[in-house]
C-alpha cells in the first residue's frame, strides 16, 4: 500500500535540502525545472490474477501525520511538510497520475506494436 510520506519530525527539512529533495534542478536540456513529488506514480507492471494493479493506495481519508519534535529543536522547522495532493490535505491541485499517452498506460505484457 502506498501514500504520501507522512512524518513530520524536527530536523524534517534540514534532511530534506541535505538530500536535494525539493527545489529545482537543470536537466538534460539545460532548463531549469522544479522537483515534484511523485509518490503516486507506481512502476510496476506486474498485475494479479484478476488483472488489477499489483499495489494499492491508501485512502485519503485514513491519510494522518505523525509528528515527533524534540522541545529543544527550532519551531520554524518542526513546521515544514512535503507538498502534498488536494486528496490528501495538501495544496497540489495537479494529480500524478499517470496519464494515457505515460509509460504507466501499458504493461511488461504490451508488445513493442501494440505499445
Amino acid at each position: 500500500m502506498f501514500a504520501p510520506y507522512n512524518w513530520k519530525y524536527s530536523y524534517l527539512k534540514q534532511h530534506v535540502l541535505a538530500a536535494s529533495l525539493i527545489g529545482t534542478f537543470i536537466d538534460d536540456d539545460g532548463v531549469v525545472q522544479d522537483k515534484v513529488n511523485k509518490w503516486k506514480i507506481i512502476h510496476d507492471f506486474t498485475k494479479r490474477e484478476d488483472n488489477t494493479p499489483n499495489y494499492t493506495f491508501l485512502p485519503p481519508s485514513e491519510f494522518k501525520f505523525l509528528d515527533y519534535f524534540k522541545p529543544s529543536a527550532d519551531p520554524e522547522d518542526n513546521e515544514f511538510m512535503f507538498e502534498y495532493n488536494i486528496e490528501y490535505g495538501g495544496t497540489l491541485k495537479e494529480s500524478s497520475t499517470p496519464v494515457a499517452d505515460s509509460l504507466m498506460s501499458f504493461d511488461i505484457t504490451t508488445s513493442a506494436k501494440e505499445a
